[in-house]
């Protein structure tokens, strides 16, 4: 309370969280003319208290920590306190409006009055900060609600204005985003017309759902926290970055420096950087398995320059295939595995250097042991069954090619090419007409896409067209050079190849439908197209 009254009865903090001013203390300084902040209070008692501060001669400004009023707020209905603003309007000649505002009633905030400079000395300065009327343009985005209290919900030069107009806040959609546990940051900024995140992965939530996929897990995380968004505010792509994302000393991202960085983490770093050895890495080195899986590391992700504290997943893109390959190229080189518990523990090159070595330190018996195990289980797969389950599989083989010629209807092409004896090796690839999943989500929406076939460029019968639309970068490329001598438009909405989702059938599912709502918002977006209501 003392260092409260030091500040003479112009400012003061009242805090619901227990550590700032009460009441009667607030409404002590209100009647000296104090200033009074309220900060963390529920929605029924900053009413109170705001009114109550404001009939004793003080002025109420309302602190909810998140900014109280957010882009979300503005979007639907008001915050639930209804005060979670800055204040009223300026007393005496101070004027308020909102410039420009959205349908929402958002717009920028601009200020008239004695307490507003008249201008800079510096005509272009002048013409940046005024309007031509004289309105001092402030740069925060709010609405004036019908009580006059004004509420600031962002930054204009941070607002993304996407095709079709829509206005998205990044601080808010990082919020909603971030709840994600699989997510330790996240900055959204806009590429190519489109909303994408640079994403810096939560090391030990990643730990904790034992995943080295790093990417499929943040995708997932993403698809997941997109269906609760408009298809608008869901990201188009992202970007894992292994390093903090750059933010200032209050705790803010320095956006100007998101978009290098982001392309660098999709592209790689511009130019590959030669890691710097510290006398004690050099000895940590000198053992001679070390040496080896530092080499093959320097020789294997030559073009990703690793450290010794480089990240496998963020840095190196090690994923679970990548693993299974490094690790056998190592245990090639140095004649040292790694077992399963080994490999729970590693998440950096010094990590599985360090592994290495202590598995090569290990009793000769202990590793003869583990080759017996592994030994062991090899010939239990590969001992021939007997013959009470040679003719059990038999049957079970009768049954599912009887099932899958009559209920499915399956009909088999091209077995005059497979060898007529002996073993061989079949190598499938995915060319089904038909994708289950993209049936079942667009059956929800009342489409019925249980007919189509689709077609290659080469097979269609008509091949002059108005537009056509690219989902990749390199069907894009593709649709240029086909069209070059065309008066034909050609345009990329880049999207995530939802086929490659892994994971459980729900999260899949909502991998496609996250797909299906983004598509059919661009389509609406690029067509303008009219409901029967609306016409």
């Amino acid at each position: 309370m003392d260092d409260a009254l030091r500040l003479d009865g112009r400012a003061a903090i009242v805090t619901g969280a227990g550590d700032g001013l009460g009441r009667a203390e607030a409404l002590a300084l209100a009647s000296a003319g104090a200033q009074l902040v309220l900060n963390d209070l529920p929605g029924d008692a900053v009413h109170a208290v705001a009114g109550e501060i404001t009939a004793a001669g003080g002025q109420a400004v309302v602190s909810t920590g998140d900014a109280g009023v957010n882009g979300r707020a503005a979007r639907g209905g008001r915050t639930p306190c209804g005060k979670g603003g800055t204040g009223r309007t300026p007393p005496a000649d101070g004027q308020v409006r909102i410039a420009r505002p959205d349908e929402t009633g958002v717009g920028e905030i601009e200020l008239r009055g004695s307490s507003v400079t008249p201008g800079y000395r510096d005509p272009e300065a002048n013409r940046a900060a005024f309007t031509e009327d004289g309105w001092f343009r402030t740069g925060d985005l709010g609405y004036l609600d019908e009580d006059g209290f004004l509420f600031v919900t962002g930054r204009a030069s941070e607002v993304i204005v996407l095709g079709g107009g829509k206005k998205v806040n990044p601080e808010d959609l990082e919020k909603t985003y971030a709840a994600n546990p699989v997510i330790g940051e996240i900055a959204v900024l806009e590429r190519g017309g489109q909303l994408v995140g640079l994403v810096r992965p939560n090391p030990e939530r990643l730990r904790e759902i034992g995943t080295l996929n790093v990417e499929h897990a943040v995708r997932v995380a993403l698809a997941e926290v997109g269906q609760s968004l408009p298809a608008y505010e869901r990201l188009a792509g992202f970007a894992v970055s292994a390093r903090p994302l750059p933010r200032t000393r209050l705790g803010k991202y320095r956006r100007f420096l998101l978009p290098d960085l982001y392309d660098e983490a999709k592209t790689g770093p511009r130019e590959a950087r030669k890691p710097e050895l510290s006398a004690e890495d050099r000895r940590f080195l000198a053992n001679p398995i070390a040496a080896g899986a530092w080499r093959l590391v320097r020789e294997r992700y030559v073009d990703r320059a690793p450290t010794l504290d480089s990240h496998l997943a963020l840095d190196l893109g090690v994923d679970s295939l990548e693993w299974m390959g490094l690790s056998l190229e190592l245990e090639a080189r140095l004649n040292v595995a790694l077992d399963e518990e080994d490999m729970a523990r590693i998440e950096t090159v010094r990590d599985l250097v360090a592994a290495l070595v202590r598995a090569g330190a290990r009793p000769r018996a202990e590793v003869e042991a583990r080759e017996r195990r592994v030994l062991a289980d090899r010939e239990r797969w590969l001992r021939p069954v007997g013959p009470v389950l040679t003719l059990v599989g038999l049957c079970l083989f009768a049954l599912n090619k009887m099932l899958m010629r009559t209920v499915f209807r399956l009909r088999v092409s091209g077995l005059d090419n497979l060898p007529k004896t002996g073993a061989f090796l079949l190598v499938s690839n995915h060319v089904s007409d038909l994708d289950p999943l993209a049936v079942e989500v667009m059956e929800e929406i009342g489409i019925d896409i249980g007919n189509h076939r689709p077609r290659r460029s080469a097979d269609l019968e008509d091949s002059s067209f108005d537009l056509i639309v690219t989902l990749s970068p390199e069907a894009h490329h593709k649709a240029m050079v086909l069209t070059s001598t065309m008066a034909v438009d050609v345009e990329c909405w880049p999207s995530d190849d939802a086929t490659a989702y892994e994971g459980t059938r729900d999260q899949r599912l909502q991998a496609y439908r996250a797909g299906r709502d983004d598509r059919m918002q661009k389509l609406h977006d690029r067509f303008a197209v009219e409901r029967a209501g609306d016409a």
